[in-house]
């Protein structure tokens, strides 16, 4: 497959598409993208169509501050930025753009900004729960809590013999589970 037979492939996939937004203009840097409000910030080379960006734009660029449009090859990539004081938001800042674009290597003239005046808010991820961790886990997580020998208990007693001739002495006794390991060490009566 070579590349305009790819392009061909890309254009007919266009054709069928629907444009999932409905754009509203109010005057030439103001419109409202399904009733919510825009504004042109910057159009370098008159770059901005409003064709290719109904087709690019979906609603998931509603919870950004600022939408970049990026024209190469005759391609529209959309992204997303945030404000820099936005709460729970990590990132990409707007303030990071000319460094996002000089990393990723694009120089290309045809770029336009556009605020996002009405922001949906950023949902605040929630933290894991331990409930629902599984009953095992929880039961081994208690187990070698409590022991900190590596999951052993240890005790030290001593045990006489009766015959008086040895006296046994436990050197060390672990539980671990249901199993119990003593260790024994003789020691010579005087």
């Amino acid at each position: 497959m070579d590349k305009n037979e790819l392009k061909d492939l890309i254009e007919e996939r266009n054709a069928k598409r629907k444009p999932m937004v409905k754009i509203t203009f109010e005057d030439l840097t103001s419109f409202s993208i399904n009733d919510h409000q825009y504004k042109m910030i910057s159009d370098h080379n008159n770059s901005f169509d409003v064709h290719q960006f109904e087709m690019a734009f979906n609603s998931s660029f509603s919870k950004f501050d600022y939408i970049v449009g990026q024209l190469f090859d005759n391609q529209l990539r959309l992204r997303g930025f945030y404000e820099a004081g936005r709460d729970n938001a990590d990132g990409p800042f707007i303030g990071q753009l000319n460094d996002i674009l000089v990393e990723q290597l694009i120089f290309s003239d045809d770029i336009y900004i556009i605020q996002n005046l009405e922001p949906r808010p950023i949902p605040v991820p929630r933290s894991s729960s331990r409930r629902r961790r599984s009953r095992r886990g929880r039961q081994r997580n208690r187990r070698n809590s409590d022991n900190k020998n590596g999951g052993f208990k240890t005790t030290t007693t001593k045990v006489q013999n009766n015959e008086g001739k040895r006296k046994m002495v436990v050197k060390e006794k672990r539980k671990n589970g249901n199993h119990n390991f003593v260790i024994k060490e003789n020691k010579k009566g005087k």
